[in-house]
């Protein structure tokens, strides 16, 4: 149950994270197209929404994981005091020794550690689990564009090309390539 709890709540965070990561990289790498058509009140509109909803998936993932790990701790501690107090009612009864009920108790103790692990590894798991099914799906996923099965491979090419009036430039007004004669 908390393998499963914690996982959609992993990919629920990886989820916004991502698309709060492209629409960052989109807004970087089309901030002239953003100021030119005047849009930056909606995209700082739209990243707090993005912005949002990450910080909102990791509030509720951090506060699941804060109730339940210490559930788990109050529970142990619940059984501690109904061991001790039923122990304790059985010892002045004569029905168990003082050493058994120390038995008890000393053994419940032994049990809070690894219940705190489990507990500890249960989310880190999930957060393993999310992450390789992530992997995979980038290893598993095709490409849009692929060779043909039946391409043929030519041995030699042999020719040559005519390049004129040819200019590019990365940035504008600064070419790379100016309008030259190439072959």
């Amino acid at each position: 149950l908390g393998d499963r709890i914690f996982r959609r709540m992993h990919h629920r965070v990886w989820v916004y994270d991502a698309k709060l990561d492209s629409m960052i990289s989109d807004n970087v790498n089309g901030q002239r197209v953003i100021k030119a058509f005047a849009k930056e009140d909606d995209e700082l509109e739209t990243f707090a929404r993005a912005s949002g909803r990450v910080r909102d998936a990791e509030i509720k993932l951090s506060l699941t994981e804060a109730t339940l790990f210490p559930s788990m701790e109050m529970l142990v501690g619940i059984l501690h005091a109904v061991i001790i107090g039923v122990g304790a009612v059985m010892v002045v009864r004569k029905e168990m020794t003082a050493g058994t009920l120390l038995s008890y108790v000393v053994y419940l103790e032994m049990l809070r550690e690894p219940f705190g692990f489990l507990s500890w590894v249960s989310n880190w798991w999930s957060r393993c689990k999310d992450s390789a099914q992530r992997v995979f799906e980038i290893c598993d996923a095709q490409p849009d564009v692929y060779e043909k099965e039946d391409a043929v491979e030519p041995d030699d090419i042999e020719g040559s090309i005519d390049i004129s009036e040819l200019t590019f430039e990365y940035e504008p007004a600064r070419p790379v390539i100016k309008k030259n004669h190439h072959r």
